[in-house]
């Protein structure tokens, strides 16, 4: 009697121990996996282009230049594409609005591993995100936006158009203009710059949005049968240790011995349901609480940072205006840009050198930016009073030069009119990488000007750090 106790409370220490470390395995993967879920990668490395491209149409080697070289392509997780007089002039594009062979064009050279979430277009002016699709689980709320900024501010042949997104909770915004032309019209351009800044109305995109759902979709199910197909495998294997194991504590012949493993199997299978089916419950409602609780504290700090914006009796331009669809999502937004986690701001902006036509062929034969910048009508105060930031400009002017070369037309004067802008909340939290021009493509009487960006996109709760020596992080290109 003794032996036969003292091998049922080595079944029973057994069955015990291995609930427990079972259990314990369970409630660890979960929360390395909750974990995952609320603590990303956060940084994002983003690359954005603007070019006008001057009513023509890039062929497959300016499409090739415009972007990094192939070896380090994969390393972006956003690439954002500004064109302004695209396709077609200004007046012609009143009357043919589409740029669906450009978007085509651009899908095709993305290929795969891309998938272009998001198109914006006014007039002339378009702007395109391509996002990798390893990332674009965490994208969500897609909205477009327009603004005039022509005659009356009712005109479409000069304004803004915008694309912004979510990533996780980061509101993230893209901005492509085109300013007022003209040497003189420094004035003009200063004021469609603050209206752009402080009133931006943008609606829930619809067809982006079901795009992007869809495509969850079929990268969701395509996951599920990859986990239940490695999960197959893992049981099997797990089945043969656990009766393997389960033999050491039976002293009995082989068919005692299966028979004893199977009920085992089932009597551990069910305990492991119960306690699963109760984590999963707790975790649903703990986390429900937590993301209503982060939505709630985060809707609440925007609201006490941004009460000059809940001015609904129209006395602030600015005011804050947000309509209810049915669905009691935010269907349309009216806010500034500084409500944004990280703004993107690219276009043909139209400043020019301050100087007389008579001095530029001097001013130019020099060949170095640094004196030609002192001489720029887009000042740092212009930037300041709206928040943004420049990087160094270290290229040459990238307007006008005669079609098709690279030698400039002097019947304009010459200025740096294509640019890219950039801003954000916490100031450390975007990092300029790199900021050039590309001057061998010469189909337009611009130059093309790209810029590489690192955002950091830690979840808000995490988020309490800035970073040194940030430059080493950006050899990219």
């Amino acid at each position: 009697m003794k032996n036969i106790n003292e091998n049922n409370n080595s079944n029973g220490n057994a069955n015990e121990n291995y609930l427990v470390n079972y259990i314990n395995t369970y409630k660890n993967y979960n929360n390395n996996k909750k974990n995952e879920e609320e603590k990303p990668n956060e940084k994002l490395l983003i690359y954005t282009v603007t070019y006008n491209i001057h009513g023509n149409m890039p062929g497959e080697n300016e499409i090739q230049l415009l972007f990094p070289k192939r070896e380090n392509f994969d390393k972006f997780d956003i690439f954002v594409i500004n064109t302004q007089e695209c396709l077609r002039s200004i007046a012609a594009s009143y009357f043919v609005t589409s740029k669906e062979p450009w978007v085509n064009s651009l899908c095709n050279f993305f290929g795969d591993k891309y998938t272009n979430i998001i198109n914006s277009n006014l007039g002339a002016l378009h702007l395109s995100i391509f996002v990798k699709k390893e990332k674009v689980m965490n994208f969500h709320d897609l909205r477009t936006g327009e603004i005039k900024t022509g005659f009356l501010n009712i005109m479409a042949n000069k304004g803004a158009v915008s694309a912004s997104t979510k990533y996780f909770n980061k509101n993230i915004l893209f901005i492509s203009c085109h300013l007022d032309a003209g040497h003189n019209n420094q004035i003009e351009r200063n004021k469609s710059l603050n209206r752009i800044g402080t009133l931006l109305r943008t609606t829930s995109n619809k067809e982006s949005t079901n795009k992007l759902k869809s495509l969850k979709t079929t990268l969701t199910l395509k996951q599920i049968e990859n986990n239940n197909d490695n999960n197959s495998n893992n049981n099997n294997n797990d089945n043969k240790k656990l009766i393997k194991t389960n033999s050491l504590f039976f002293k009995s012949n082989e068919e005692e011995e299966d028979k004893k493993s199977e009920e085992l199997n089932k009597q551990n299978d069910k305990e492991t349901n119960k306690h699963k089916e109760k984590e999963n419950n707790e975790e649903i409602k703990i986390e429900n609480n937590d993301v209503n609780n982060d939505e709630n504290n985060y809707e609440k700090e925007n609201i006490n940072k941004n009460n000059d914006f809940l001015d609904l009796n129209g006395d602030n331009e600015s005011a804050s205006l947000i309509e209810v669809n049915n669905n009691g999502q935010n269907d349309v937004e009216e806010k500034s840009t500084d409500d944004y986690d990280f703004v993107i701001m690219s276009g043909d902006f139209n400043y020019r050198l301050d100087i007389k036509k008579d001095e530029a062929y001097d001013y130019m034969e020099k060949n170095d930016p640094e004196i030609l910048w002192e001489k720029d009508q887009f000042t740092p105060d212009i930037k300041e009073k709206n928040n943004y930031r420049e990087g160094i400009i270290k290229f040459m002017p990238t307007y006008k030069y005669k079609d098709f070369s690279n030698e400039f037309d002097y019947s304009r004067i010459p200025g740096w009119t294509d640019r890219i802008l950039y801003k954000s909340k916490e100031y450390y939290d975007i990092m300029l990488c790199e900021y050039s021009s590309i001057p061998e493509i010469n189909i337009s009487d611009h130059k093309p000007v790209y810029a590489v960006f690192k955002i950091d996109c830690k979840y808000e709760k995490y988020h309490k750090k800035h970073y040194l020596n940030r430059e080493k992080e950006c050899n990219i290109i």
